[in-house]
């Protein structure tokens, strides 16, 4: 989001509170009282058209509820599930956050007795290390390598017999 507003997973009034710009707010743009009461009218409807999908409804039950085209029922759940898959990213950046700080809370409390050579202090450094790595993609996936063993070569060999056969056959 633009930063103006902080809401919760799930929280649609915090969602929607933060994509009508407040006057006086940074990056705020003051509005008409009619424009508010517009915007305001249009977040409404597009929190209960996603209410109404996941309560199963379609699409088309959504527009016939709500009086509104199927395609803008479509463009309203779509808005909403952009907004939530952008407060859902923020909080796993918080989450990031939050966990890489009590490891570095951790790490310090343990290093000098990890240099000091203390054999458990060192091994509780590695896996905070670890899960460091973890927390910011550092380590490179592992090279998966598929062997297909003897099963697949016998298997490879009798199809090549039996087109070998097959041709055979059509030529002659």
């Amino acid at each position: 989001m633009t930063g103006q507003a902080v809401a919760e997973p799930g929280d649609w009034n915090g969602i929607m509170k933060a994509r009508i710009a407040q006057p006086g707010q940074p990056g705020g743009v003051p509005k008409s009282t009619a424009q508010a009461g517009k915007e305001l009218e249009i977040v409404q409807r597009q929190e209960e058209a996603a209410r109404l999908r996941l309560r199963g409804k379609s699409v088309r039950e959504i527009a016939q509820i709500l009086g509104i085209s199927s395609t803008q029922a479509q463009r309203d759940i779509m808005t909403i599930v952009a907004q939530s898959k952008e407060v859902a990213e923020s909080c796993v950046i918080v989450e990031r956050a939050m966990s890489l700080g009590r490891l570095d809370a951790m790490l310090e409390s343990v290093m000098d007795l990890a240099v000091s050579g203390d054999s458990q202090a060192i091994a509780s450094v590695l896996k905070m290390d670890e899960r460091r790595a973890k927390l910011l993609g550092l380590d490179a996936p592992a090279k998966q390598e598929i062997s297909a063993g003897d099963g697949l070569q016998v298997a490879l060999a009798k199809v090549g017999d039996a087109l070998a056969r097959k041709r055979a056959r059509e030529a002659g």
